[in-house]
C-alpha cells in the first residue's frame, strides 16, 4: 500500500550541509541515495544527494553547494554505517565527485540476492516485497541537473531513501537468522574494494576482442588505452570519441590508412583524432601480444562450461539463492580457461563459494587443492 512522503529538508548551501551531516554523524544507520546525469559525458554528474535517519530526509542539491567536505567525511567514515541499494553506480559517483571511497556499505540489493529473494532485484521490486510499499520509478530517467525538480521529481527522491533503513532491518534480520552475514560481509568487501578499470586493460570487455589474432589484439589493446585516456580527459562518453566497432575494425587490418579512417568516422573527427588513431595503431602493432586474453573457447571446453552451469544451477536451488550469485556463465567460462590454461585454481573459487563450488570442478576439471 502507498504511504505519504516523509518531511524532508532541502539543502542548497554550505552551512545546512554541516547541520544536516552534524545530524547525521550521530544517526548510524543513515540511508543513502544519490541522483545523477550522464548524458554527455564520461564520469557520471552528480545532481542530488539524499540521505535519510530514522526522523528526517535530506535532500542536498549538488548543483548548487560548493563546499561537500562534510558529506564526503560522513560517506567516508567507518563508524557509520550507510545503506544503499545497488551501490554499484553511487560508488563511481561518490569516487568521481567526492574525491573519496565509502566505507561501512549494506546493499540491500546484495542482501536480497544472499537471503534468496532475487538476482539484481529493484528498489521498488524489494519495498514491495519486504515492506508492501507500492513505490513509482517514473522519474527515474528524468533530467535531475534541471531546477527547480518537480513535485513528481521530489516525491521519487525521497521516496528513494525514505524505506532503506527499513529494509536494512528487515534484510539484515533474514541474514543473520539463515547464518549468511558472512557471506554478505564478503560480497560488500569486494564491492568496495573494485576499482575503475585501467585504460590498458579495457579492450577485454569489447564482445569481439576473443576472436582477432594475438597481434589484432595488441592493436586494440592500444587503440582502446588511447580512447580511454582521450575520453576521460574531455569527459565525454567513449562511444562520442570513436565507437567500439570502429576501434575493431581497425585492429583487423595490416595498416590504418586514412582512406578507412574516412570511410567510418565524420569528417571532423578523422581532423581531430586521425593522427592519433594511426600512432596508437603503430604503437599496438609494434607491442607483444597481451598475456591477459586466452583464445576462444574450445569445443571441450564449451561442454565443460555447460555441464558446471547444470550444476551450478542445481546447487543454488537446494540453498535458495540466484544462480548468477554462485557464478555467471561468464564467470564459470572464465573459471574454466584459467583451469585449463594455467593448471591453477581460479581465484573466483574462495570464500563462501569455495564449498559449493570446488566439488563440481574437481569433478569436471580434477581436483582443486585445498586453501
Amino acid at each position: 500500500m502507498p504511504r505519504r512522503s516523509p518531511s524532508h529538508a532541502w539543502i542548497d548551501r554550505d552551512a545546512p550541509l554541516v547541520d544536516a551531516c552534524h545530524h547525521l554523524s550521530v544517526s548510524s544507520p543513515v540511508a543513502l541515495d544519490i541522483e545523477f546525469a550522464r548524458f554527455n559525458t564520461y564520469y557520471p554528474k552528480a545532481a542530488l544527494y539524499q540521505l535519510a535517519s530514522a526522523r528526517e530526509v535530506f535532500l542536498m542539491d549538488a548543483t548548487a553547494i560548493e563546499d561537500f567536505e562534510p558529506l564526503a567525511s560522513l560517506i567516508a567514515s567507518t563508524e557509520i554505517l550507510k545503506v544503499v541499494h545497488g551501490a554499484g553506480e553511487d560508488i563511481e559517483v561518490i569516487r568521481t565527485h567526492l574525491g573519496v571511497s565509502p566505507q561501512q556499505m549494506f546493499d540491500t540489493q546484495t542482501a536480497a540476492s544472499i537471503v534468496g529473494l532475487g538476482w539484481s532485484m529493484g528498489y521498488a521490486t524489494l519495498a514491495n516485497l519486504c515492506l508492501g510499499l507500492e513505490i513509482s520509478k517514473h522519474e527515474q530517467r528524468s533530467d535531475w541537473l534541471a531546477r527547480p525538480l518537480s513535485r513528481s521529481q521530489l516525491r521519487y527522491a525521497l521516496q528513494d531513501v525514505a524505506y532503506l533503513l527499513e529494509l536494512h532491518a528487515a534484510l539484515d534480520d533474514k541474514l543473520r537468522a539463515m547464518n549468511r552475514r558472512a557471506w554478505f560481509d564478503e560480497e560488500m568487501s569486494k564491492q568496495l574494494m573494485r576499482e575503475e578499470i585501467p585504460p590498458e586493460q579495457y579492450y577485454l570487455k569489447l564482445a569481439g576482442a576473443r576472436q582477432l589474432r594475438p597481434k589484432q589484439r595488441s592493436v586494440l589493446r592500444a587503440l582502446c588505452d588511447w580512447r580511454e585516456r582521450e575520453a576521460r580527459r574531455r569527459d565525454q562518453p567513449r562511444q562520442w570519441v570513436v565507437r567500439d566497432e570502429h576501434l575493431l575494425r581497425f585492429a583487423r587490418k595490416d595498416r590504418l590508412r586514412k582512406s578507412l579512417l574516412r570511410e567510418c568516422l565524420p569528417e571532423n573527427i578523422v581532423e581531430r583524432y586521425g593522427g592519433a588513431l594511426k600512432s596508437a595503431f603503430a604503437r599496438g602493432a609494434a607491442s607483444e601480444p597481451p598475456a591477459d586474453m586466452d583464445d576462444a573457447p574450445t569445443m571441450e571446453s564449451r561442454q565443460i562450461v555447460k555441464e558446471i552451469l547444470a550444476e551450478v544451477v542445481n546447487i543454488a536451488l537446494d540453498i535458495k539463492v540466484p544462480p548468477e550469485l554462485l557464478a555467471t556463465r561468464r564467470e564459470i567460462e572464465r573459471c574454466v580457461r584459467e583451469w585449463l590454461s594455467k593448471n591453477q585454481v581460479p581465484t573466483y573459487i574462495s570464500g563462501w563459494r569455495r564449498p559449493f563450488l570446488s566439488p563440481i570442478f574437481d569433478e569436471k576439471l580434477g581436483e582443486i587443492p585445498a586453501e
